[in-house]
Order: C-alpha cells, then structure tokens, then sequence
C-alpha cells in the first residue's frame, strides 16, 4: 500500500461502515498493474540476488534484518511465512545478507494476488500460496506480518493463527494510536488509472498488547519513525514488533 498521509484517509465509526464505503480495490485492473509491475522488476531482482550490495539500506530493510538475524540467524535452514507478502520483496534483503541459509519463503496473500504474481516468478525461487486457514497452520520457523493486519477484519484470527505455527513473528508497519479504541478509516490509494480505497484499523496500542501477551513472548519493539506521520495535529505511530510464540 502506499505511504499514509493526511490527504488519503476518512474516518468512519466502524469496521463495517469503513467496508462499506470502500470500492475498487478487488478491481482486475488494479491486480493488472501489479502484475505489469512484477513483471517489470524480475529480470532486476534476478541479477540482484545474492549481491550483498554496498548502498545505505532503509530503515524497513534493517529492522527486517535484525529480526531475522536475532531470531533464525542461525538457523541452517528456515521457513518462512510472508503473510499479505505481495510481491516478496523482503525475501531479496535476506539473500542480499548472504548468510548460507537454506531459506523457504512462502508468500500468503488473496487469490488474485498469488494468481498474478507465481504466473510471473518462477525464478524467484518464492512460492505464492493462497491465504487461508489451512495454509497458516503449516509450520513456519519465523513469520513476517508487515502492513497486513490492518487491512483484515479477522486480524486477530490470523494472528493467533500463525503465532500457534511459528517460532517468530515479526509484525512490521502497524499503525498505533494511543487511545483506549480502535479507529477505522478508509485508505484511498492510486495506482496507474484505478482508484481504490481499503478499509484500514488503527489499533488500540495498550489493547494490542494485551493480545499479543496472550500468544507471545515480546523480545522487542521498535518505533518506525519513516513510516509514521501526522493525522489533524496527532501523531499516528507505526511500530514494529519481534516476538516469540508461547505456543512453540
């Protein structure tokens, strides 16, 4: 998705009125221009594979890098879960650490999406695998949620689903506020000619928390300052999160 700022969001009271005033975003022109793009970009991650590259990373490639290396870094071999993991970008900055891991990395995401996207990525060496129950009670060394659960209505299900499957969970871009309830808004996003707009959470922080304390043992947190921004004078604070599940 992209990047949130003031201009792209409307507040409505609930999850259900936000849905209802979303359209466009299960568009098949929308999932073209995804696909286009994909397409576009695979001739370059290919020849990028593997080169630990010399240029300043992102603050999002490094916080996935510290977690992955505090949690499976010396695992020989890993499973990965990408949950809502599109493209599987983040698998690139993994190979890009060398570290001599026999990785398995599994995006789960919508139909549509891993419908368009294992057409094209045979090379990547990602499987593209539909998200459902079923495919979230496979066991996975660590999973990675990155600006995925506030897109989802059954957020908590899915949580608590991969955190009885995995060791890790690292949970990325997750947008935060400080009050006692949730908020819901409608993003608007625009990609090539399609408009669209997804319904979209802000959690809770201290009820966030308390769920993720019922699942997991938080080894830290981080504050994701290039991703958080300014909402009518407030702050909203996207965070980031590497815990270990009690279940495993």
């Amino acid at each position: 998705m992209t990047h949130l700022d003031e201009s792209n969001l409307i507040e409505y009271g609930s999850w259900d009125e936000a849905v209802l005033n979303s359209k466009g975003y299960e568009d098949p022109k929308l999932i073209e221009f995804f696909k286009k793009q994909f397409k576009s970009s695979i001739e370059n991650r290919l020849a990028q594979s593997g080169d630990v590259g010399t240029s300043a990373i992102s603050e999002r490639e490094l916080h996935i890098r510290l977690a992955w290396l505090s949690t499976v870094g010396k695992f020989s071999e890993v499973k990965c879960a990408d949950i809502g993991g599109g493209n599987g970008y983040m698998a690139d900055w993994i190979s890009r650490m060398a570290l001599r891991q026999n990785v398995s990395w599994n995006v789960l995401d919508s139909p549509m999406i891993v419908n368009a996207y294992s057409s094209e990525g045979a090379g990547l060496g990602i499987n593209f695998v539909n998200l459902t129950i079923e495919s979230m009670s496979e066991q996975y060394d660590i999973a990675i949620i990155s600006s995925t659960l506030q897109y989802l209505k059954n957020w908590e299900q899915v949580l608590e689903k991969i955190g009885s499957n995995s060791k890790f969970v690292v949970l990325m871009r997750t947008p935060f506020t400080i009050e006692s309830e949730d908020r819901y808004f409608v993003q608007k996003t625009v990609y090539g000619d399609v408009v669209a707009s997804i319904p979209h959470i802000f959690f809770s922080k201290s009820k966030f928390e308390e769920k993720l304390n019922r699942f997991f043992v938080k080894l830290y947190s981080v504050d994701e300052h290039s991703e958080s921004f300014m909402w009518k004078g407030g702050k909203f604070n996207m965070m980031g999160y590497v815990l270990e599940s009690i279940a495993r």
